[in-house]
């Protein structure tokens, strides 16, 4: 699949549908659910970058109930919270069990921890 390029942003060909975060290795360049993308290293990790920063910065527009996906990084006590390129969104973090709750500029955020790993679903609950 040839993405189209909007301003650095990947979409799918004919749509408004931005693709996700891009993995970039020597072989080319994937997409977690469509496979290969033709496109250059250079315009993926552009595209992983813009969409890094949009993701940060809707974090200081969203409305109670609006959801995303983010990373548990560090140790207790250390805790923070990072985009998939490692970017911090919080380090205001506290993890019980599995729940995570962060805050980010007066709102609040919790969600759960999926499987063992660092990825977590989360919701704008203040």
């Amino acid at each position: 699949m040839t993405p189209e390029n909007h301003d650095g942003l990947l979409v799918q060909p004919g749509t408004t549908q931005c693709l996700g975060n891009l993995f970039v290795v020597q072989e080319g360049v994937f997409d977690p659910e469509l496979g290969r993308i033709d496109t250059t290293h250079e315009e993926a990790e552009r595209h992983n970058g813009i969409l890094d920063q949009a993701l940060i910065e809707g974090l200081d527009t969203c409305e109670i109930g609006d959801e995303g996906a983010f990373y548990l990084e560090g140790k207790p006590g250390n805790f923070r919270v990072t985009t998939w390129l490692g970017n911090v969104v919080s380090d205001d973090v506290t993890l019980t069990r599995q729940m995570v709750t962060f805050r980010r500029n007066g709102k609040v955020f919790q969600g759960k921890l999926i499987e063992d790993g660092n990825l977590f679903l989360f919701k704008r609950i203040k």
